[in-house]
């Protein structure tokens, strides 16, 4: 069973999903609904937390690369905070561990985040 995503805005502006739980056949939409909402619009910025999930199918592998897919075409950037030696296993048998930046904690992910413009340098 997961967990209700938690979403917050870091003061830099970087949105952090936090997902924890199993993430599967049932839970993998509210995940994907949550990513969605955090990759829309321009030039998103987004930390995915994940050393809570516990367990995730293919369709949660799904929803990482959609989330992936949508940052990258709004030219914006995704970076995922895994521990797990379990999901770590599953994003390399995918042959996906390299398509992603992986982080061991969220301060780290955010720190590697490039800022955003301002305005007056657009």
């Amino acid at each position: 069973m997961v967990r209700y995503p938690v979403v917050r805005v870091s003061p830099d502006g970087t949105t952090v999903v936090e997902l924890s739980g199993e993430i599967d056949l049932s839970t993998a939409p509210e995940a994907t609904r949550s990513l969605d909402a955090a990759t829309q619009g321009p030039r998103p910025r987004v930390v995915v937390d994940l050393r809570g999930v516990t367990f995730m199918d293919c369709r949660g592998v799904t929803a990482l690369v959609r989330a992936r897919v949508r940052a990258l075409e709004s030219d914006g950037q995704l970076g995922l905070v895994i521990t797990s030696p379990f999901l770590l296993r599953i994003l390399r048998l995918v042959d996906l561990l390299d398509s992603f930046s992986i982080y061991p904690d969220v301060a780290t992910a955010l720190a590697s985040m490039e800022p955003v413009p301002s305005r007056s340098a657009r």
